[in-house]
């Protein structure tokens, strides 16, 4: 029974390689809605193992999007973002943006996750999901709100190499901003965008196709 596995107190490396299994098996088999509030246990319980937590993670996100109920995911995000639930290497933040971005987090709130990985080395689910953010994940309504949002926070691109490549991200949203809106915004509201682009002493660290575009 996988309630009853997925519950049990055993935390010893048999049952984590069994659990391991049971959620591989949850991942590729029929959806069971039912298992939500055992498989949010999993997310929480840092004696799992992280990779089993990001899968169990997973599994709750495709239960929220087959069934429209957002607010357990949405809870797990702030205990998260608190630190109330244990991220070592921002997996499970990269997974839940990913499936609450655009549609449950607004543009002024997404930058509160906007920050510094916490491995330079890991190019995970936090990382891709900024990778793909200005790119593929924001729809065209959003830009503006994301750049006033972002300016309005007093943000500046720092000088030294940023693992989560900000400039790459911020550049992308300014080409598209003013490609899209430049015609039709005012020339102050203009002008704290393109400020985006620079970072200390007003050098520019965007990449060279953006400064271009």
């Amino acid at each position: 029974d996988f309630l009853e596995l997925l519950q049990s107190p055993d935390r010893s490396l048999p049952h984590l390689a069994l659990i391991d299994c049971v959620l591989d098996a949850l991942v590729h088999g029929q959806s069971m809605p039912s298992l939500a509030t055992a498989l949010g246990d999993v997310v929480r319980d840092n004696r799992f193992w992280s990779g089993s937590r990001k899968t169990a993670l997973f599994i709750l996100a495709s239960f929220s999007s087959d069934h429209g109920t957002w607010d357990s995911l949405l809870r797990i995000l702030g205990d998260v973002h608190s630190g109330a639930i244990e991220d070592l290497e921002d997996e499970l933040l990269g997974t839940l943006l990913k499936a609450l971005y655009p549609n449950h987090i607004a543009p002024t709130a997404i930058w509160h996750y906007f920050r510094k990985p916490k491995s330079d080395s890991l190019f995970g689910a936090y990382w891709k999901f900024w990778y793909d953010f200005a790119r593929e994940k924001t729809p065209d309504a959003n830009i503006p709100l994301l750049l006033d949002a972002l300016a309005d926070s007093g943000y500046q691109l720092a000088n030294t190499h940023d693992t989560l490549r900000a400039p790459q991200v911020i550049g992308q949203l300014i080409v598209r901003g003013v490609h899209l809106f430049g015609q039709t915004v005012d020339v102050e509201r203009l002008h704290k965008w393109l400020m985006l682009g620079l970072s200390q002493h007003f050098y520019s660290p965007l990449e060279l196709e953006h400064k271009q575009s």
